[in-house]
């Protein structure tokens, strides 16, 4: 179970940019299920952007880059606006 405590922001902020901490993050603010959401569908986003790197002999590190930085940047967009939320409660 999650204490309920008001969260850091900040801390919030850094969870969402490490891989696989940002799953901690969205667990302390009780959006586990919505984070494992968000984190599934850029795993598939991934997967197609592969397959086309793939299909149109591109170097395989483009697409999948610009899939990670867009996985960062709504990592942080709804970690930061959830916690702000989880934060008003208290």
């Amino acid at each position: 179970m999650v204490k309920h405590v008001p969260v850091s922001i900040r801390w919030q902020t850094v969870f969402a940019v490490i891989p696989y901490v940002s799953i901690y993050g969205f667990y302390r603010i009780e959006k586990l299920r919505m984070g494992l959401l968000l984190q599934g569908l850029f795993f598939i986003l991934g997967i197609i952007f592969g397959i086309i790197d793939t299909f149109f002999g591109l170097p395989s590190y483009t697409l999948m880059a610009v899939v990670v930085v867009l996985q960062i940047i709504n990592n942080v967009k709804f970690m930061r606006q959830w916690s702000r939320e989880w934060n008003s409660k208290f």
